[in-house]
């Protein structure tokens, strides 16, 4: 669907008056975009990487990147499939009792799965992020800013898909979902930030000569 598109096509798709694709859409291709960029980053820095502990490192995390960056654009689908359902279950006729009860209920069923999209999307992102923490140590200089904009396209994924998680919980009555989904959520949120913000100081370090 939309993780096919040309980029063209998909920004004009964006910008147009459909719901979808929406924000979840976004911030799974901004996961993606970021886990692709630590990819590019690992394969350049293994031209000069000689020890031979960190090759193997580096050729394990580049697959385990490449994984992430096509789970993200499975992900960009599913976020927007999501949404689409839970638009046709507000559509549901509600003119008798038994109506109105099956609308409500299907809303809700369509509802979860909106929210758990992208949580999902989160604990993706929590990944890459940890790699490119990982790898910071180990990669030339020169593709350290490469690293930083993958760490920034990673942090408005993370705060992208957290925002929809919890506009979706907004709408849910199942309270031990609710409080399951926004615990975990914002869990993931919290330790993911920690890690950015670490990656952020150490690339400032680097990119001002304070190393």
């Amino acid at each position: 669907m939309f993780a096919d598109l040309r980029i063209r096509d998909f920004v004009e798709k964006l910008a147009s008056e459909s719901a979808t694709p929406g924000g979840g859409t976004a911030s799974a291709f901004a996961g993606s975009m970021s886990a692709s960029l630590l990819s590019m980053v690992m394969r350049i820095s293994l031209r000069k990487v000689t020890d031979e502990t960190v090759v193997k490192k580096m050729q394990s995390l580049i697959k385990e990147c490449d994984r992430n960056a096509k789970e993200f654009l499975a992900l960009m689908d599913k976020d927007a499939e999501a949404f689409d359902k839970v638009m046709e279950a507000y559509k549901l006729p509600k003119s008798t009792k038994e109506e109105k009860e099956e609308r409500k209920s299907k809303i809700q069923i369509a509802l979860k799965a909106a929210a758990l999209s992208p949580l999902k999307t989160m604990e993706v992102v929590n990944n890459t992020v940890s790699v490119g923490d990982d790898i910071l140590q180990y990669v030339p200089g020169s593709v350290v800013s490469d690293i930083g904009v993958s760490a920034l396209l990673a942090r408005s994924a993370l705060q992208g898909a957290y925002y929809n998680v919890i506009i979706n919980l907004k709408y849910i009555k199942d309270k031990e979902f609710n409080k399951e989904v926004g615990d975990k959520s914002l869990l993931i949120k919290q330790k993911t930030e920690e890690v950015l913000d670490r990656i952020d100081k150490e690339i400032e370090k680097i990119t001002e000569g304070k190393q």
